[in-house]
Order: structure tokens, then C-alpha cells, then sequence
């Protein structure tokens, strides 16, 4: 018996990387797994993995940093599965760019899909996880909202709100028996992550984190799960660092 049977869990920025990594878990403990991307190609791909896999996904494609969007959205998902368990925000653009170098196209991207999807999808599924009974949302924040990070301005303030989006709906929300939880990941392996840094600073990295390694989207993954499924029943309003103990770092 998988610890997701009999949801519906809607995953954001599923069309690779650690929402795909997430999307395939889920699927595997029991869910039927929403694959939401702004890219149809994409979010296609990773339900056809699912499927091919013996599980249960579907695509769709939504702009989520629109609000109608996002309640057109959840409305056909509404008619399509009537309820919907577990929201996982993890979409995101991004660009680094010192503080003169930050433009304004810049800065209403990342809020866009960064942090106004955020409050847009939540906004959207509370009547879905009010028909079920109740459910958990989990948001992705990052360490950088927590220590600050130079020439990465933008992202640290969207990703502080992030945080902030998750502590006011976990004490808005309780009492509907909604839990809001986020995960802040630290630096996470991928080929783009280590051709952006090299491999100097790959190992600069490793060095400073107590567990001696970079994460890995199936890190990011299981612990979404924990937060996703019935043994976080109690627990609402963490942000959760899923770093190695990279944060206590200097």
C-alpha cells in the first residue's frame, strides 16, 4: 500500500528536474499525479513516463503565474477528479544578476512564476482540498531566502516570500485541515548547476556542507513526500532545509 493512495497531487514545474524527479515518486506511492508545466512538451513527457512506469498522471499545461489561469485550472481539475490532496509549488525561472544589473522584465518573471503562482494556485485549490476533507500544500522556498546570497537579489526576495506565503496560510488554513509546509532545498546537482559553477566551486561547495555532497532531486523528492503523505499528519508552518547542513556554513 503506497502512502499516496487515493490522492490527487498537483505538482508544478513537472516537466523535469526535481518536479519530474517528484511526479514519478508520487506516482509510485499511489497517486494520481497532476504534471503542470508551462511547456507541453515537457510535463507530457514526464505523465508518459509515469504511465509507461504503471502509474496514473495526467498533463496540463497552465501559465500559473496568471490567476485565471490557475482557477481555470483547478476548476477542469475539479471536473476531471472532484478533489485534489496535495499542492506542490515548485515552479521557477530564474536568473542570477548582481543588484545593477536587475531589470524589470527580470524581476516580474521570477515574481511571476516564482511567487505570485504561489498564491494563486493556493487560492485556487482551497475549495478542491475542502471537498476532500482537507489536504497539504508544500512550497518550495530555498536556503537562499535564509542566509542571503550575493548577485542572487531577486531570488532571495522571492523565495523569503515563499516562506513568508507558507507560515500566513498555515495559520490561516488549520482549521480547514489544510497543512502548509515548504521545503528549501540547497544546491541541488544537475548538468546546468554544475556548468554554472565548475567544478572548483562544485568541490568548494562539498567541502562546506557536513554531509559532504551536493543534493540530489531525489533528496528534494522524499522529502516532499514526508510533508505530502499522512506522516507529517501534525505537522504545519516548517520551512524544512534539505541541504546537507550546508546552512550552518559560513
Amino acid at each position: 500500500m503506497g502512502r499516496l493512495d487515493g490522492k490527487v497531487a498537483l505538482i508544478t514545474g513537472a516537466g523535469g528536474g526535481i518536479g519530474r524527479e517528484m511526479a514519478q515518486l508520487f506516482a509510485t506511492e499511489g497517486a494520481m499525479v497532476l504534471c503542470v508545466d508551462i511547456a507541453s512538451d515537457r510535463n507530457e513527457e514526464t505523465a508518459a513516463l509515469i504511465e509507461k512506469a504503471g502509474g496514473r498522471a495526467e498533463a496540463l499545461t497552465t501559465d500559473i503565474s496568471s490567476r485565471s489561469a490557475c482557477h481555470q485550472m483547478m476548476e477542469g481539475v475539479h471536473q476531471r477528479h472532484g478533489k485534489l490532496d496535495v499542492l506542490v509549488n515548485n515552479a521557477m525561472w530564474i536568473s542570477y544578476d548582481a543588484i545593477p544589473d536587475v531589470t524589470e522584465e527580470v524581476v516580474d518573471k521570477m515574481f511571476g512564476i516564482g511567487l505570485k503562482a504561489v498564491m494563486w494556485t493556493t487560492q485556487a485549490a482551497l475549495p478542491l482540498m475542502e471537498k476532500a476533507g482537507g489536504g497539504s500544500i508544500i512550497n518550495y522556498a530555498s536556503i537562499a531566502a535564509l542566509r542571503g546570497t550575493a548577485e542572487r537579489i531577486v531570488y532571495c526576495a522571492v523565495k523569503a516570500g515563499v516562506t513568508g506565503i507558507t507560515r500566513a496560510s498555515a495559520a490561516e488554513l488549520g482549521d480547514r485541515n489544510i497543512r502548509v509546509n515548504a521545503i528549501a532545498p540547497g544546491a541541488v546537482l544537475f548538468p546546468a548547476t554544475a556548468e554554472r559553477l565548475g567544478p572548483e566551486k562544485i568541490e568548494l561547495r562539498k567541502r562546506t556542507t557536513p554531509l559532504g555532497r551536493l543534493g540530489e532531486a531525489e533528496d528534494m523528492a522524499r522529502a516532499t513526500l514526508f510533508f505530502a503523505s499522512d506522516d507529517s499528519a501534525f505537522i504545519t508552518g516548517q520551512v524544512l532545509t534539505v541541504d546537507g547542513g550546508r546552512i550552518m556554513s559560513a
